[in-house]
């Protein structure tokens, strides 16, 4: 580790450079993911490993080939949008690792931005824009610590599998087209920003749309007719209460308690009239252990439809013609668990690098952890630079000692877990 350590510390601005370089491209996701933007990324990306020696499979997901998959989200188009796969073969005898990565970015806006979003700037030790922090500042690290090692002219004993992804923020359709391609390793890193905690487990999500009818009637007359929007606000009231219940009675060692967040409403059609429809969108987070045989948020989403149809039979309108409720959008939690080694090796070589014992946390949202997990064999665990409180958000920006900390990590936790050659 001295020559690796030394080597940082005289690449330390071409770290800094490359992630100002990432960032100022602009790889958003249009329209949820269904379009997207981040071939710009990927050739750099692409570049990069190749540089280090990495064996590339550039491919566009094949959405015949994710069709019916649970995990699948139709809709979007994959025409020059690739996946890059970098694949640097070890000399043997080490363990595999994985690095997923995603390119893509949610859009920027302009407004109350410190500087453009795509013109990166470092103001008070923040590196700011857009991406900075979710996630590329993480994948960033990553592909600077292999280009550290290559550069120290260090062989590693197993393989590492860098894969950068397409569409994360429209659902996970690219890691989902990594798995069904049959990538897999002994274990699995994503550096999305979790302040360089370590979060062995994620929350699992479902979305619904519901629908509730009313009787049309003048609004003056309100008393003969049937308000959709009231009913709506009733069911809303009912929900807030099971989620309550939820909070005592659903307990994690570190997820948060399972939520119900109302998101999208619509209802009415004229000011005079009382509503004859109105549309809820509703998303519920869970716990892993609400999937029962293969089925995503199964045991919670029993229990939903149960807590809907005792509040439907309550209402005689209701009963009579009861609210459409349709499941549009799903994905996976997962959990494997603190004891992990690929968690104790993450967790020892933070330690060592930052000199802090980092904490375990889950994160409170989903990832493409789940995908991983659950459908390619990889345990894997997420850690990187930045906090997820500011993703997505106006001044996004990472901590600039925190990325070179994760440069740090990465090039420990690869010499640590794959091993070195001899």
């Amino acid at each position: 580790m001295d020559s690796i350590e030394r080597k940082l510390a005289e690449r330390r601005e071409r770290h800094i450079d490359f992630l100002k370089q990432l960032v100022s491209l602009n790889s958003s996701v249009i329209d949820m993911g269904r379009r997207g933007n981040e071939l710009c990324a990927q050739e750099l990306i692409e570049s990069t490993l190749s540089s280090v020696g990495a064996d590339i499979d550039r491919f566009e997901p094949d959405n015949d080939a994710m069709r019916g998959h649970p995990e699948y989200n139709p809709g979007h188009s994959y025409e020059g949008r690739p996946n890059i796969v970098g694949v640097i073969k070890g000399a043997g005898g080490g363990r595999s690792l994985m690095i997923n990565a995603h390119a893509d970015v949610v859009p920027a806006g302009a407004e109350g931005w410190l500087c453009p979003p795509y013109e990166p700037r470092i103001i008070d030790g923040r590196l700011y824009g857009r991406g900075a922090c979710d996630m590329k500042a993480g994948g960033a690290a990553a592909l600077m610590a292999l280009e550290t090692l290559h550069e120290c002219g260090i062989k590693l004993a197993g393989d590492v599998i860098f894969e950068s992804v397409v569409d994360e923020e429209g659902g996970g359709n690219g890691t989902l087209a990594c798995c069904l391609k049959g990538y897999k390793a002994d274990a699995a890193v994503i550096p999305e920003p979790t302040g360089l905690s370590i979060m062995p487990a994620h929350m699992g999500w479902l979305f619904y749309r519901i629908t509730f009818s009313g009787k049309p009637i003048h609004c003056a007359f309100k008393w003969k007719g049937v308000n959709a929007v009231d009913k709506c606000l009733d069911f809303m009231c009912r929900m807030r209460e099971v989620e309550r219940n939820w909070a005592i009675s659903k307990r994690h060692p570190y997820l948060p308690p399972p939520t119900l967040c109302f998101t999208v409403i619509h209802g009415g059609d004229s000011s005079s009239t009382v509503p004859e429809k109105c549309v809820l969108d509703m998303s519920l987070h869970f716990h892993p252990c609400e999937t029962e045989n293969g089925r995503i948020g199964s045991r919670i989403d029993a229990q939903l439809r149960d807590e809907i149809a005792r509040f439907v039979g309550s209402d005689p309108w209701l009963s009579a013609n009861p609210p459409q409720i349709e499941c549009f959008q799903q994905g996976n939690a997962y959990d494997i668990g603190e004891d992990h080694p690929i968690v104790t090796c993450v967790r020892g070589c933070l330690e060592s690098c930052t000199g802090r014992r980092p904490e375990i946390q889950g994160l409170a949202s989903g990832a493409d952890a789940r995908l991983l997990t659950n459908f390619a064999d990889t345990p894997t665990v997420l850690c990187g630079p930045g906090s997820i409180d500011n993703a997505h958000s106006i001044n996004e920006y990472v901590p600039v000692d925190e990325y070179l900390a994760a440069v740090h990590m990465f090039c420990k936790l690869f010499t640590e877990w794959c091993g070195t050659a001899e």
